[in-house]
């Protein structure tokens, strides 16, 4: 279980979101699939996706403050 959690959390899922865009943006344009302004745009939805993906999964210090007296309350 511990370890599902480490592969899910938001660290791991932004890294594979980040290599994954780095190399389709390579492919794009190595091969030349997109006219440039059309790949430049591909490349800024991208970046707003990722900004997004961060803002949505990075957590928040409510949470943190809850999941601590949570836990307080438990051990008591």
């Amino acid at each position: 279980m511990e370890n599902i959690k480490k592969i899910i959390s938001w660290p791991v899922i932004l890294g594979i979101q980040v290599i994954t865009t780095v190399v389709l943006l390579f492919f794009i344009f190595k091969l030349n699939i997109l006219p440039t302004t059309y790949a430049v745009m591909v490349g800024m939805i991208f970046v707003l996706l990722g900004f997004i993906n961060y803002a949505l999964m990075r957590p928040n210090k409510t949470n943190i403050i809850i999941k601590q007296n949570q836990e307080r309350l438990l051990v008591k």
